[in-house]
């Protein structure tokens, strides 16, 4: 994959997962009948995505390469532990201000409505950052196997010189056997 291809294809990859996530306020705030769209209830609902993109890019641009590709994976771990509690705990005093939550019935077993959405928040997150890593490591993976790729390929052409400088007084001509091993190597 060329490199062109390969930003082309990365960056596709973030707009279709941010498309995803900025499309996920859009379950909580329509109804089912007819209304139209409360954009100030999608905007406060909104804020949960920009917590993930926090965490995502937080991730993705620093933790990931210093801490994880350096194999610091306990201070990786501790501060992502450290930034989805603190996020989390953002998200939640944002929602209890400025958007609130309906009550949940009384007969459902009453378990605080923070510590419920702090739970999902924190998940939410969590899955955002395994996000984050995957992506991060398939780059990672695609940049060491086109380097493997051009280390073979330059052994192999290194090689052929050397056959054909040592075959040079042999009056060997090696010329069409090397255009055709390149095509093959190549």
């Amino acid at each position: 994959m060329s490199a062109m291809s390969s930003r082309v294809s990365i960056i596709l990859i973030h707009l279709i997962c941010w498309g995803i996530l900025l499309g996920f306020p859009f379950l909580f705030i329509l109804d089912q009948d007819a209304t139209p769209i409360d954009w100030m209830e999608y905007m406060k609902r909104s804020i949960l995505v920009v917590g993930y993109c926090i965490a995502f890019y937080l991730n993705y641009f620093i933790f990931i390469p210093k801490l994880l590709f350096r194999e610091r994976t306990k201070e990786f771990i501790g501060t992502n532990a450290a930034v989805i509690l603190f996020v989390s705990v953002c998200l939640q005093l944002w929602q209890k201000n400025f958007a609130p939550m309906p009550h949940p019935p009384r007969h459902i077993p009453r378990i605080s409505p923070f510590i419920l959405f702090l739970i999902r928040d924190a998940f939410m997150m969590i899955l955002t950052v395994g996000l984050s890593a995957a992506i991060r490591l398939n780059e990672k993976w695609i940049k060491t196997e086109n380097a493997r790729k051009d280390a073979e390929r330059s052994r192999t052409e290194t090689e052929l010189k050397y056959v054909l400088y040592d075959n040079q007084n042999d009056m060997v001509p090696l010329n069409r056997e090397m255009d055709f091993i390149r095509r093959t190597a190549g």
